[in-house]
């Protein structure tokens, strides 16, 4: 009976008063099932998304918010490499604030309730943030490679004025990337008037059977495999550099300075390499559905792969609370700050606090927990 799926109400009571039937006994007279239906997922997986994204939601816009205002409040923070780890986490807040709320929504409800300018609109930022993130993760290797490779060009080559224009780059080139989905995500309306159904989905609509893929394609290599392998041979080139050229009495004697130089590049390095696996590690798995989906399909039934995608997202959205949890380890001038905000209050610390070791009185010591500490460059 594909006729049914053009058929009116008018059409539809016609029929039942000609043959003196019942909606539902014309529905069980032919063993029909609903055209139209929208997968969800069981009440145990809708109860554990809430959660998760919740805790994450939080997590991401605390941690994220910390690090921007650590930088942006104490100018000892103000350095290049810092400059791109603020962009990251502007990155991280728009994902946590447009998308983290929206896929949860997506998530609990049948029905899109957010109008046909927020489906747009949520994709389209979505897009923004996650090739931003990768971008800026790629610049903070290149910052760092000609920092420690070539020290002498760094200087003029990534002074914070020109970071300033290569970040301005790469948020132009991510709203280059994302501007499709302006166009293709769109409303629809789903109704079946046997059943009496009636849905609001958003979804891509795309113009030709291969252009979805070849953008899907596109986001996979440019946004993901080469940024990854780039950043991957410059770590290489940095790390033979630090932990195999170095001179064996670098830590001794007149090189004692030069030493702990080495140290702090040397966990910087460190902590930039976790935040890269991080990523790729929570992107990887969201990548490899959505590249399974469009090419060979999933193969899975309905609420298996709902299932599947809600979850794939969980992990690539856990990335944005990743970064400020491992700066709070590994960065010893982003862990006393954020401790000291902490457990004082950001409204009590001020640029002004930062002072050199001097004699204090009892006052000063009073107040001596609550004051940033002295930077340290790396």
């Amino acid at each position: 009976m594909t006729w049914l799926g053009n058929i009116t109400p008018q059409i539809l009571q016609e029929i039942l008063d000609k043959y003196n039937m019942t909606r539902e006994d014309f529905i069980g007279a032919f063993n029909l099932t609903p055209r139209v239906y929208v997968t969800e997922l069981s009440p145990s997986a809708k109860t554990v998304t809430l959660v998760s994204y919740i805790v994450i939601f939080l997590a991401a816009l605390l941690g994220n918010s910390l690090v921007v205002f650590v930088v942006w409040k104490n100018k000892g923070m103000r350095t290049t490499m810092n400059i791109f780890i603020c962009s990251l986490a502007a990155s991280d807040l728009l994902i946590t604030i447009f998308c983290i709320p929206v896929t949860l929504m997506q998530n609990m409800l049948k029905n899109w309730i957010l109008g046909d300018f927020m489906c747009k609109l949520v994709p389209f930022i979505q897009t923004i943030a996650v090739a931003s993130s990768v971008l800026t993760l790629t610049g903070i290797a290149v910052e760092r490679y000609y920092a420690i490779i070539h020290p002498l060009k760094v200087k003029y080559l990534l002074s914070k004025a020109r970071a300033g224009v290569i970040l301005a780059l790469v948020w132009v080139v991510s709203v280059g990337v994302a501007t499709p989905m302006l166009f293709v995500h769109k409303t629809e309306e789903l109704k079946d008037v046997l059943f009496d159904l009636q849905f609001v989905t958003c979804g891509e609509k795309w113009w030709g059977p291969t252009q979805q893929t070849t953008y899907t394609i596109f986001n996979l290599v440019v946004l993901f495999i080469l940024p990854l392998l780039t950043m991957t041979s410059l770590y290489i080139r940095i790390a033979h550099r630090l932990w195999v050229q170095q001179p064996v009495g670098v830590f001794a004697g007149s090189n004692f300075a030069h030493g702990n130089s080495v140290r702090r590049k040397r966990q910087a390095i460190k902590m930039l390499v976790v935040v890269v696996l991080l990523f790729a590690v929570c992107w990887l798995p969201y990548h490899t559905v959505t590249m399974k989906g469009e090419v060979t399909g999933l193969r899975l039934d309905e609420k298996s792969g709902k299932l599947l995608v809600a979850i794939v997202q969980l992990i690539a959205f856990s990335n944005s609370f990743n970064n400020p949890v491992v700066y709070a380890i590994l960065n010893e001038n982003f862990k006393k700050n954020f401790m000291t905000m902490l457990r004082c209050g950001v409204n009590r610390v001020s640029p002004q606090q930062v002072t050199p070791n001097t004699l204090q009185t009892p006052m000063e010591q009073s107040t001596r927990s609550c004051r940033l500490p002295p930077q340290q460059q790396i």
